[in-house]
């Protein structure tokens, strides 16, 4: 058994955090080549052959792959499949953009946020918005997945792989590179941060949710935010948090969370927001339960250990 892992590369920087919490949830299914594509991606293969349990690098350096461009990507990984049994990916957007293409071409099934793996052709993986695990076996000859890295610890440094470059032919005609639009910040990345503070669209406006970037500022955390907090245009896309957004490991403090945020949070230490109606002064945190309210004229002593002021109180 062999595996195909995708690496994730943006401006010519290795995604090295995910590739290395995928190296650990499939080290078990064999030897590991990583695929890097893109122009100018020498150095993320360089980076990506000093990971632990990497056995070889191949380097596509074509700018045909380059800004995760689907159609040509796609086809470089369908060609690549022969000779591996899994062919793998960190969940995100080039993963969710390309393995679909890939399992067509191959004419498999797409086994998407896997959180464990069993053996060579059972995974565990989340439905119903996080709130059962399902256990699969796949039949299929190749298996395409996206891993959940959410779940896994990252793979060490101090590997020696050698890297290889190859080349295909590559049909680039079906799509164009029009130009990338990325948030810069010097916050936390959102899916490997310790602490992530959220909100959903219960903060009530884009001013009010100014509250949960300082409390964020001050934790030295990262920003979530709902999916109804994004698309009500308090949050930008790359905030969003829970079943279709980024997923997370750590502690997480919700102001309001809204559907969806507790999903990836399983094991994990979680601290929520309370609130009813208008009123967030009387909010109580607890880890690992559901929230508490308080409202006022409520003697906060009573409600023993575990209280804290709310969040934004102060900013």
């Amino acid at each position: 058994m062999a595996v195909l892992l995708l690496a994730d590369v943006n401006d010519g920087q290795l995604a090295t955090d995910q590739v290395a919490k995928t190296l650990t949830a499939v080290k078990s299914l064999g030897p590991v080549t990583v695929l890097v594509a893109g122009a100018g991606a020498g150095a993320a293969a360089a980076e990506a052959a000093t990971l632990s349990g990497v056995a070889k690098v191949l380097l596509a350096d074509d700018a045909s792959y380059t800004h995760g461009m689907s159609e040509p990507t796609a086809a470089l990984v369908a060609a690549l499949a022969k000779d591996y049994e899994h062919v793998v990916a960190p969940s995100g957007a080039l993963s969710k953009s390309v393995l679909p293409r890939v399992a067509a071409l191959l004419d498999v099934m797409v086994i998407s946020e896997v959180l464990a793996v069993h053996d060579a052709a059972t995974f565990d993986r989340p439905i119903y918005a996080g709130n059962a695990i399902q256990t699969v076996k796949s039949s299929d000859a190749k298996k395409v997945m996206t891993i959940r890295t959410a779940t896994f610890d990252a793979a060490g440094a101090g590997g020696a792989a050698p890297v290889e470059k190859i080349s295909a032919p590559v049909d680039g005609s079906l799509s164009a590179w029009v130009e990338d639009k990325v948030a810069s910040s010097d916050r936390p990345d959102l899916t490997s941060a310790g602490i992530v503070v959220s909100g959903g669209r219960g903060v009530g406006s884009l001013a009010d949710f100014a509250l949960i970037e300082k409390l964020a500022d001050k934790l030295n955390a990262a920003v979530g935010a709902s999916r109804a907090a994004v698309d009500s245009g308090y949050a930008p896309n790359d905030w969003q948090v829970g079943q279709t957004g980024a997923l997370h490991r750590g502690r997480h403090f919700g102001c309001d969370p809204a559907s969806g945020g507790h999903e990836g949070q399983q094991d994990h230490r979680r601290d929520q927001q309370g609130r009813r109606g208008a009123d967030l002064s009387g909010g109580r945190l607890r880890t690992g339960r559901r929230p508490v309210h308080a409202g006022a004229g409520v003697d906060r002593k009573a409600l023993g250990r575990g209280q804290i002021a709310h969040p934004t109180a102060g900013f």
